[in-house]
């Protein structure tokens, strides 16, 4: 299982686990620098989940930074439900030509009412951590995202 450390419980499932405390599968999740409006907006929605509630609700344009995926030498693959109105966000796969990665690569969520799953599967040459990023698109603040249950 895996958590994320002293960022306190923002409502977004690790490997079925609520975000806590970090463990050896990420190198750390963080969720954006503090002093970034965007992160005034992000908290837990407890009305909200998959696939239980809380979920993470991210009611801003913006992108969440610096998941450190673990990743091995050979075939990885890592999910994240949303749940979205509007436009579809998307996970950014950073560039990092030392895992293959020679440039930053989208991976859209795909239409659908209710929760969908964001699949990221990466064959990696060098095993070591890849940076990925969360980004809503979507502009009207009226429109929802939600997300949770990221599993690698």
């Amino acid at each position: 299982m895996a958590d994320a450390g002293a960022i306190g419980e923002n409502g977004l499932r690790v490997d079925g686990t609520l975000l806590g405390v970090q463990t050896a599968l990420f190198s750390g999740i963080h969720l954006g620098d503090a002093a970034d409006p965007l992160m005034a907006f992000v908290a837990a929605n407890t009305a909200q989940g998959n696939p239980t509630q809380p979920s993470q609700e991210q009611p801003r344009a913006g992108i969440l930074k610096d998941i450190f995926w673990r990743v091995v030498a050979g075939l990885n693959t890592l999910t994240i439900d949303c749940k979205y109105t509007g436009a579809a966000p998307r996970l950014i796969v950073k560039q990092d030509p030392i895992r293959g990665i020679m440039a930053d690569t989208l991976y859209a969520a795909p239409s659908g009412d209710g929760w969908v799953t964001i699949t990221v599967t990466l064959v990696i040459p060098t095993a070591g951590v890849v940076n990925v990023w969360r980004e809503r698109t979507e502009k009207d603040i009226g429109k929802v995202l939600y997300w949770d249950n990221l599993l690698t």
